[in-house]
């Protein structure tokens, strides 16, 4: 699971980092079709999995 995790907060960042670029993730492409606001609630919502995803596994000292 740490590795879906790292994997949602990477893509939830890239997410925000890449359009200064003129870049996008493809596979997340979609999430701008409804709109900014909706947009920003599913990077938000990406990140938060993703780290509640790594401090559980971390927590249960599995980490991998």
């Amino acid at each position: 699971m740490t590795k879906l995790g790292v994997f949602l907060i990477i893509m939830s960042v890239g997410s925000v980092l890449l359009p200064m670029i003129n870049m996008q993730f493809i596979i997340l492409a979609w999430i701008n079709t409804w709109g900014p606001e909706v947009a920003w609630v599913i990077r938000g919502v990406l990140l938060v999995v993703g780290v509640a995803l790594v401090v559980i596994e971390k927590r249960n000292g599995s980490g991998g």
